[in-house]
């Protein structure tokens, strides 16, 4: 097991083998190999934890505590996020502890008000799920944030917390919604619901639908990244342009070659993963373009016709 470098800690870490597969995991080794290698299997994590990770995680705490327990969401809130009040979490630029804890709690009252007389029927919350695929030698598993109605359907919800509005395509293409359809196939409605840490708080709800075509291609890129990982480790990270290239928390640790620099290693294009490389690249930089050009890149990139 490696060293920790400065600015990170090592937590307990898995083994070499996979356990399983999740859309953390895919997204994650997708990004960069060698990033999965370091979180997952060195256990590498930041000395000082991003305040935007905690503010996500004590806002869907709360709302959690409230779907299972009926809780009053803004009470858990701004006991949770009390703890970390001296934790010298970092900060992104203006925002403090006391911002968050405020538009916490404005954000948390707002949904009280104005979205939860939306959702009745709740079926499910924090719904765990482990999938066996037939083609696939590992277990799929997740949990489901929410099962409930929404305007009198029944939805698949995943809660999210950002600093701007999500892209409509970020919706269309996301796969964790791929995942959970997956799990719960009864259901044909997946939302986000996005709670967004503005000056003024706002909550946006962003509907989507699967098909046969979407699992198909989620389940292809699990089982080829289930695959890259059960071949051995990686000392791979993410090639030039990809996302993450120039922002990845491990380029510049030592932890693998880069001879000229963070950014400079590149996928081996022999590889299937590869081809899932470029498929995730079209996504990202397709922002209002059509499903049908991202498949044909996708084609393009698999030397298919």
């Amino acid at each position: 097991m490696a060293n920790a470098p400065d600015g990170f800690v090592q937590v307990e870490a898995d083994s070499s083998a996979l356990p399983y597969l999740s859309y953390s995991r895919v997204n994650r080794y997708l990004l960069c190999p060698e990033q999965y290698r370091l979180y997952y299997v060195e256990g590498m994590r930041p000395a000082v934890p991003p305040a935007s990770l905690e503010f996500g995680s004590a806002v869907h705490r709360s709302l959690a505590a409230h779907f299972t327990a009926g809780k009053d969401p803004v009470a858990v809130f701004t006991a949770y996020w009390a703890n970390f009040q001296e934790a010298g979490l970092r900060y992104s630029y203006r925002e403090t502890w006391d911002s968050l804890n405020e538009r916490g709690q404005r954000l948390l009252a707002k949904f009280v008000e104005e979205e939860l007389p939306r959702i009745r029927n709740v079926e499910a919350c924090e719904k765990p799920f482990e999938l066996m695929v037939s083609n696939m030698d590992t277990p799929l598993v997740g949990v489901i944030d929410l099962v409930a109605e929404v305007d009198g359907e029944r939805c698949v919800v995943d809660f999210k917390t950002a600093a701007q509005k999500y892209q409509d395509y970020e919706v269309a293409l996301s796969d964790q919604l791929t995942a959970y359809h997956l799990a719960v196939p009864s259901v044909s409605d997946f939302a986000l619901c996005v709670l967004v840490k503005t000056k003024e708080p706002r909550i946006d709800w962003y509907r989507a639908e699967r098909n046969g075509e979407d699992l198909v291609a989620f389940l292809a890129k699990s089982r080829y990244v289930g695959q890259a990982i059960h071949a051995g480790p990686s000392t791979r990270g993410p090639a030039n342009g990809a996302p993450g290239a120039n922002s990845c928390l491990f380029a510049s640790t030592g932890e693998r070659p880069a001879p000229k620099g963070r950014g400079e290693c590149r996928f081996d294009s022999s590889e299937p993963v590869y081809v899932i490389y470029w498929l995730l690249r079209c996504h990202a930089v397709l922002v209002n373009r059509s499903r049908p050009r991202v498949e044909r890149c996708y084609a393009r990139a698999n030397g298919s016709s």
